[in-house]
């Protein structure tokens, strides 16, 4: 008889820690939520009358947060770059993918002879790997904006832009 509750005691205790370790898991937008240390590097086109013109991104550093909004896999992200410009957006999460509603920023663009701002729409996409690190692959188009008045306005692209995000600790 001390046998059978044996046995009944150890099953019932290997039941309750497999539905604590599956209740700990974070699942969903909640596996996303965070503050984040990002960096994003890429190629920029600038194309105008006269041609098109390849640019690296400067440096783009800065934190990001995913924030849970109590809605089903969908979470808002908040960028503040080391340049002070904040943008905002929403994501909707899906196992271990990240897909950004497009958004829109101010970058600057500092290459030579071209000096000015462009403002952007941003499309992105990522993959969360491991707990802490989510890769980004985004797509931009634009207007660029040249600071002096003798230039004229042009439009910018780039579809090989990547962001890397690496969960603070």
């Amino acid at each position: 008889m001390q046998n059978i509750n044996h046995s009944k005691i150890i099953s019932f205790i290997c039941l309750l820690m497999l539905v604590l370790s599956m209740s700990s898991c974070k699942k969903g937008s909640k596996a996303f939520v965070g503050e984040y240390t990002y960096q994003t590097s890429g190629t920029i086109t600038i194309s105008d009358s006269s041609g098109e013109k390849q640019t690296e991104l400067k440096r783009q550093i800065g934190q990001l947060k995913i924030i849970d909004i109590k809605e089903d896999n969908r979470v808002l992200i908040v960028r503040t770059s080391l340049q002070n410009t904040i943008s905002d957006t929403y994501a909707n999460i899906d196992g271990d993918k990240i897909d950004f509603e497009p958004y829109t920023f101010i970058l600057p663009i500092t290459d030579g002879l071209l000096t000015g701002k462009a403002a952007i729409t941003a499309k992105a996409t990522g993959t969360r790997y491991k707990d802490n690190t989510i890769l980004i692959k985004e797509s931009y188009t634009g207007t660029y904006i040249p600071s002096s008045s003798l230039l004229d306005s042009a439009k910018v692209t780039a579809t090989n832009i990547t962001t890397l995000l690496t969960l603070n600790d």
